[in-house]
């Protein structure tokens, strides 16, 4: 199974995580705390990212849209 590895920052925090891994999954195994109320679920936007290397795959949630 594919492998990557996901930096934080400002934190500079580094995760390795297998494919299929959520944002959210690879910020708690990289032990940053997100304050998000809707547990995951890209309803509340808390967990809102820039993506500055590489590509983001998966759903396109209703708060955010694939250019968020």
């Amino acid at each position: 199974m594919s492998e990557y590895s996901v930096t934080f920052q400002p934190q500079n925090k580094t995760a390795r995580v297998k494919k299929g891994t959520t944002l959210l999954e690879a910020t708690q195994k990289a032990q940053i705390t997100i304050n998000n109320i809707c547990g995951g679920d890209g309803i509340c936007g808390r967990c809102k990212m820039i993506v500055k290397k590489g590509r983001v795959y998966g759903e396109v949630s209703s708060k955010l849209t694939r250019e968020e």
